[in-house]
C-alpha cells in the first residue's frame, strides 16, 4: 500500500524488514537505523546530496574494471562493447564490439582516446573521444591483458607469446617484439602494467613476473604469481600473491626479500615449504597512500567465510586482519584503496563492495542484487561500479555520512540508506525514483 508524503509528490512504500536487505543493486550504511522527518527526506533526495554522484544504464554484462581517461572520463567495456562516459555521467560515446574479452579494460592516451583488444577476435583497435575509428590493427593476435599506453608508445601482449611496442598515434611498428612466454609455444598474458617508476609489469602464462625497461627485459621472476592477482610495486620491490597463497616482497633482481606463510602466519625470508593451492593469500596487494601499509585478501579453503583482510608494514610483519562478511562464492576478491587510505573490498561473484576505514571498520556497503559479476575501480574518493546487469555508478565516499550527519536529531540515530536502481530507501521507508 503507498503512502503520499506531502510536498514530495514521491509514492511512499512501508517496508518491514531492514533497509539494507535489499535485492537490487544498493548501497546501505554500516549504522542503525532512524527516523528522518519530511523535510530531512526531501533535503536527501537533492541533486548531490547521496552518495550516488550518477547512474547510467550501460549492456549488460560488465568485463572489466572501468578506466579513467584524463579528463574524467570513464569507459567499461561490455558484452556489447565500450560504454563511455564524462566526468558528470553523462554519454560521451558508445563503441559497438562484441569480441571483447573479460579482464580487458580500456586504455586511454592523454589526449582521451581510447584502445581496447580482446581475445576471441585478433587486433587492437583505437578511437577517438567520441567512438570514431582511428585505426585497427587486425593482423595481430588477440589477448587477455589489457593494452598499456605510455606516452606516443602502445604495447600490447598478443597471444603469440610476444610483447609488440607499436606507436600510439597511428599502430605502426615501433621496436622489435619481446618474447614474454615461458613455452615453446605462445601463450597470453595474464596482466600488463606500468609501474610507477616507468617499467612494464607482465604476468605471463605461467604466472612468472616480467619487469620490462625500453622494450628489454630485466628480470624474471622465478616464484609464480597466483593467477588472476597481479604484482604490487613498493618502490623498486615487488610485492605479490605467490602460486602457494603466500605473501612475497622481491627486490629489483627478483631475489626475495621476505615472505609471509599464510598457513603458520609467519614471515620467512629463505624457501617457504607451502605447497598447497586450495587457500591462502589470493588478492592482488594493496598500498596505503602513505605508503607505510600493505593490505591483502585471503581465500579461504573450499570458499567458506568469512573473508580474512590482513594488513602488514613493509618489512611483512603482520598488523591485524578483520573477518569481513563477504560472499563464500567468490573465486577472487578485488582489493583498492582511495587517495585517504580507506579501502574497498569486494568478490566477483554474489556481489557485495565493502567501504571500510583504513584501521579496517566498516563504512557502508553496496549491494548488487543482481549477484552476477561486479567491476569496481576506485578513482580519487569516488567509486565506479559496472554491473553484470547493465549499471554504471558513480559513489562517492562521504558524501551520504557529511549530508545525514548534518541533517538527524542530536537525539535520533542516523538511518540506513540504500541507493537502488528504481528507489532510495532512508530507515526502512522506499521512494521511489526515476530511472535515467
Amino acid at each position: 500500500m503507498a503512502m503520499q508524503i506531502h510536498g514530495l509528490g514521491i509514492p511512499v512504500y512501508q517496508r518491514p524488514q531492514r533497509a539494507s536487505s535489499v535485492s537490487v543493486d544498493g548501497l546501505a550504511g554500516s549504522v542503525e537505523p532512524g527516523l528522518l522527518n519530511q523535510a530531512q527526506i526531501g533535503a536527501l533526495l537533492q541533486v548531490g546530496s547521496t552518495h550516488e554522484l550518477w547512474r547510467a544504464q550501460i549492456p549488460t554484462g560488465a568485463q572489466a574494471a572501468p578506466s579513467l581517461g584524463p579528463q574524467g572520463q570513464i569507459a567499461v567495456t561490455t558484452e556489447s562493447g565500450v560504454s563511455v562516459f564524462n566526468a558528470d555521467g553523462t554519454p560521451a560515446a558508445t563503441i559497438e564490439q562484441t569480441w571483447l574479452e573479460r579482464s580487458c579494460a580500456p586504455a586511454f592516451d592523454p589526449e582521451g582516446n581510447i584502445y581496447v583488444t580482446g581475445w576471441s577476435q585478433p587486433g587492437v583497435r583505437s578511437y577517438t573521444p567520441s567512438g570514431a575509428l582511428r585505426y585497427k590493427l587486425d593482423e595481430l593476435y588477440g589477448s587477455d591483458a589489457s593494452p598499456v599506453v605510455d606516452g606516443d608508445r602502445l604495447y600490447y601482449a598478443e597471444g603469440t607469446g610476444w610483447l609488440n611496442s607499436l606507436n600510439a598515434k597511428d599502430g605502426s611498428w615501433r621496436a622489435m617484439a619481446l618474447k614474454f612466454s615461458d613455452t615453446l609455444v605462445g601463450s597470453k598474458a595474464r596482466s600488463l602494467a606500468r609501474a610507477p617508476d616507468g617499467s612494464l609489469l607482465l604476468v605471463n602464462d605461467k604466472g612468472h613476473v616480467l619487469r620490462i625497461r625500453d622494450g628489454k627485459e630485466e628480470w624474471r621472476s622465478r616464484d609464480s604469481v597466483r593467477l588472476s592477482t597481479k604484482p604490487l610495486a613498493v618502490g623498486d620491490d615487488l610485492v605479490f600473491c605467490d602460486n602457494f597463497g603466500n605473501l612475497r616482497c622481491v627486490d629489483k633482481q627478483g631475489e626475495l626479500v621476505w615472505g609471509f606463510s599464510w598457513r603458520n602466519q609467519q614471515r620467512f625470508t629463505g624457501e617457504s615449504e607451502e605447497r598447497l593451492q586450495t587457500a591462502g593469500f589470493g588478492s592482488t596487494p594493496a598500498l596505503s597512500p602513505d605508503q607505510k601499509t600493505l593490505y591483502v585478501v585471503q581465500r579461504q579453503l573450499f570458499g567458506h567465510g568469512p573473508t580474512p583482510l590482513s594488513a602488514f608494514d613493509l618489512d611483512g610483519n603482520h598488523l591485524w586482519t578483520k573477518e569481513l562478511p563477504l560472499p563464500v562464492d567468490s573465486p577472487a576478491h578485488h582489493l583498492q584503496v582511495d587517495k585517504d587510505g580507506f579501502l574497498y573490498v569486494a568478490g566477483n561473484y554474489g556481489g557485495s563492495i565493502l567501504c571500510l576505514n583504513p584501521e579496517g571498520e566498516t563504512q557502508w556497503r553496496f549491494a548488487n542484487g543482481s549477484q552476477g559479476q561486479i567491476h569496481f575501480a576506485v578513482h580519487g574518493d569516488t567509486l565506479h561500479v559496472a554491473t553484470e546487469s547493465g549499471w554504471m555508478h558513480a559513489i562517492q565516499r562521504d558524501a551520504l555520512r557529511k549530508q545525514l550527519e548534518g541533517l538527524k536529531d542530536a537525539k535520533d540515530a542516523t538511518p540506513t540508506v540504500v541507493i537502488q536502481d528504481d528507489a532510495v530507501t532512508v530507515g526502512g521507508v522506499r521512494l521511489k525514483t526515476r530511472k535515467p
